[in-house]
């Protein structure tokens, strides 16, 4: 779930992913892997992948409907 918003997000931001893997140092196949759901991402690696893009954890979390603090 999180790994196709953040392939859809760096896709409309025109963000490669061999520049994620680059800044992360988490192998492009594996990258590829989390971002088509193949492969379980664990936290540190989503922090990492989160902080290549410049954008806080929290509202990617929020934006793909998988965080959500009650009012």
């Amino acid at each position: 779930m999180i790994g196709s918003y953040l392939k859809v997000y760096m896709k409309n931001n025109g963000i490669k992913q061999g520049v994620v893997s680059e800044k992360t140092g988490i192998q492009p196949h594996i990258l590829g892997s989390m971002l088509d759901e193949q492969r379980k991402m664990e936290v540190s690696e989503y922090y990492d992948i989160c902080a290549a893009l410049g954008v806080s954890p929290i509202q990617i979390a929020r934006e793909a409907g998988v965080y959500f603090v009650p009012e």
